[in-house]
């Protein structure tokens, strides 16, 4: 790995945390985490490990997926996780309300029952 890279991440951190500290700003680092981003190309990998990132010597965890907004983002930068959690909800709605709420309606108020509440999977109109 290239030091003088790490070292100018390194002195950016200082810096914003000498900008936050002047503004009144907190890190809360229990739930600040670091990620590194994977390469496609494996050719492209400087390293496996990296130093840890320090603030107010206190360490800020790496991790290779958290959830932000409530999406799910990895350090593939893939969207599989995120999207098998969202139909995974979509399997719960549709189990709750067609199965044991609506058993009784017919095919048609189904339908638009799941196009009402079922398939909201990141806001795609159908």
């Amino acid at each position: 790995m290239e030091f003088r890279g790490v070292l100018k991440l390194h002195n950016g951190a200082i810096y914003m945390y000498a900008h936050a500290v002047g503004i009144d700003m907190m890190l809360n680092v229990q739930k600040a985490v670091a990620m590194v981003f994977s390469p496609k190309r494996r050719a492209m990998v400087v390293a496996k490990e990296f130093p840890l990132f320090k603030v107010d010597d206190k360490c800020i965890q790496y991790v290779e997926q958290f959830k932000y907004l409530g999406h799910i983002i990895t350090n593939t930068l893939t969207y599989d996780d995120d999207i098998n959690r969202e139909i995974k909800k979509m399997f719960v709605r549709t189990n709750i309300m067609l199965i044991r709420k609506f058993h009784n309606c017919s095919t048609d108020v189904k339908i638009m029952l799941s196009k009402t509440f079922c398939i909201c999977l990141y806001d795609v109109a159908l």
